[in-house]
């Protein structure tokens, strides 16, 4: 078994330290009226709800105002990715100017998702280096990946999704330097959540994010999986890396106690959601090509369980052990513990 470690964080802490140097905003809207403001947040619930159903369901705990900053986020993340995975010579002159366009220090009022982004970063003083920072995280999306081990992939997902983590708390509006470490976290067992459910997208594309390692230790041939169905190397693969993904929720879990009710109930839900995933691809036999896992309405127990253990926990002034637990795996404690001994 594949144990989550203390230095596979260490770059994780060090880029939340970098960033968190930076505080200049730095963008302003454009000459833009109320009318086309709302018109962007529109665009940008509409676009989180068509293609983040997990997100749009666990922004429902948040305020008004913060729902809208974090539909605008999730919306700029969404064009951020498409085009920075983007191939060819056009593709990347399409980046080029997107990242100017993001970056720009008056926000373009002809682009609902950049302008309502703009509005966010503004509301919830948002830095330009972490939207810098983001950036860059996404810009290795366009790079032929090949990671050897499974920390490689843990830094990878560092770079793409830490920084997501950030102006998350802001938004929430969260400036405990503890939280920042667990938010980032999390939103690094999200992105690797992400990489086991899009095995079948991504290699369709091109691409393959598993460990070099892991894939000649257990001779896996992609190819073969996709035509044949799971082999006992292939089982034995996604077991240890989905295994991973659990350890790194839950080294995110104290994180939860730290946040305000609103955000914390998001944050379980989100975890849940997700977590069913990797719950729907053992439940497959592991068999990603003919049964990809997606979104499903069964899912929402998962996500009720988890709030009513962060609420009982508020109403008895106590901490969860585990909020995404199943009551099988290792405890909190337990995962924590070996993080801090490796």
């Amino acid at each position: 078994m594949t144990s989550v470690r203390k230095t596979w964080f260490t770059e994780l802490e060090t880029k939340i330290a970098h960033l968190l140097g930076e505080q200049a905003v730095d963008v302003v809207l454009g000459d833009c009226d109320s009318r086309q403001l709302r018109q962007a947040h529109r665009h940008a619930r509409r676009l989180t709800w068509g293609k983040f159903p997990s997100i749009a369901l666990g922004a429902l705990f948040l305020s008004s105002e913060q729902r809208r900053s974090y539909f605008a986020m999730a919306a700029f993340l969404r064009r951020a990715d498409v085009l920075s995975e983007a191939q060819g010579s056009q593709a990347r002159q399409d980046w080029a100017a997107f990242c100017a366009s993001v970056l720009a220090k008056v926000s373009p009022r002809e682009d609902s998702t950049l302008l309502a982004f703009a509005d966010a970063r503004i509301c919830h003083q948002i830095p330009l280096a972490w939207v810098r920072g983001q950036l860059a995280g996404l810009e290795t999306g366009h790079l032929p990946p090949e990671y050897r081990r499974v920390e490689d992939l843990v830094a990878y997902c560092i770079d793409v999704l830490a920084p997501t983590g950030l102006m998350a708390l802001r938004i929430f509006g969260v400036r405990d330097p503890q939280a920042e470490v667990y938010g980032a976290r999390f939103a690094t067992a999200v992105q690797f959540n992400d990489v086991l459910c899009d095995i079948p997208e991504d290699y369709h594309e091109g691409r393959c994010f598993l460990p070099t390692e892991l894939l000649t230790q257990y001779e896996i041939d992609l190819e073969q999986v996709r035509l044949h169905g799971p082999q006992p190397g292939w089982r034995a693969l996604m077991r240890q890396l989905i295994d991973v993904n659990r350890q790194l929720y839950i080294s995110a879990e104290p994180g939860i106690a730290l946040l305000p009710l609103g955000a914390a109930l998001m944050t379980a839900v989100i975890g849940a959601l997700y977590q069913a995933q990797l719950a729907d691809i053992e439940a497959s036999d592991y068999d990603v090509f003919r049964q990809p896992p997606k979104f499903r309405l069964r899912h929402l127990l998962s996500a009720g369980r988890c709030v009513i253990r962060v609420l009982r926990a508020r109403c008895t002034q106590g901490r969860p052990e585990r909020v995404w637990s199943s009551g099988s795996g290792p405890s909190q404690g337990e995962v924590l513990a070996a993080v801090e001994r490796m």
